[in-house]
């Protein structure tokens, strides 16, 4: 069983919302969650909480600095955004704070299934409009001259398997984890255990990171 916390700053869009997803799937359980982080806490300790929902309205801030309240006091605990406008900004202060899945508007009910899922095995999930806003920025950053900052050296794609490129790819043109599976004939289990090995092969964090790489590589297509 997933028990999942629900925050809406509209009380009856956060009820709604929290039975709605409680019922989307037999292995969840919602319930509301308030956004101070004592209260919160308290909530996430006595049930359980494994993941947290946190709707942004166009906007809002506070739903983000909770966010990252969250993850910095619970290294376990794994938060959703869901973004009612996917603005550039939001979707990477989102990030920024910790957040390891972003829905966008147009996300469906498998959409939200399949991000829940995700982030609970531990991967990260973001709707495909949030990745083009990803891969837009990047992009920008390349045309005005943005570099690694680190000095680091770029890691090598020799270091991939066939079959792990082939992943990457797929999953750079947006498909889901059960699409890549159904394309390749595994178990989308596999599919998230093959894009963990790429992302501890690489040496890379996030799935910007990953996004980067690819283009840089020409795995990506733009």
């Amino acid at each position: 069983m997933i028990k999942i916390g629900v925050y809406d700053s509209h009380p009856i869009l956060r009820e709604a919302l929290t039975q709605y997803v409680g019922g989307v799937y037999e292995d969840f359980e919602s319930e509301e969650i308030n956004i101070d982080v004592a209260i919160a806490a308290g909530t996430i300790k006595t049930d359980g909480v494994n993941v947290v929902l946190v709707c942004v309205h166009p906007g809002e801030v506070e739903p983000l600095e909770f966010v990252k309240q969250l993850t910095q006091r619970f290294e376990r605990l794994r938060c959703i955004v869901m973004l009612m406008e996917p603005a550039a900004a939001a979707v990477t202060l989102a990030i920024k704070n910790g957040a390891k899945g972003i829905l966008a508007p147009g996300a469906t009910k498998q959409d939200l299934v399949q991000a829940i899922l995700t982030v609970r095995n531990g991967f990260e999930y973001f709707s495909k409009q949030v990745t083009d806003v990803l891969v837009n920025k990047y992009v920008d950053g390349v045309v005005a001259g943005d570099k690694r900052k680190d000095g680091k050296a770029e890691p090598d794609i020799d270091m991939l398997s066939s079959r792990q490129i082939e992943i990457l790819k797929l999953w750079g043109s947006n498909m889901s984890n059960k699409d890549i599976a159904d394309k390749l004939f595994l178990s989308v289990r596999t599919v998230e255990s093959h894009k963990n090995h790429i992302m501890q092969k690489l040496n890379l964090k996030t799935t910007v990171d990953i996004i980067r790489f690819g283009i840089r590589n020409n795995i990506i297509d733009l």
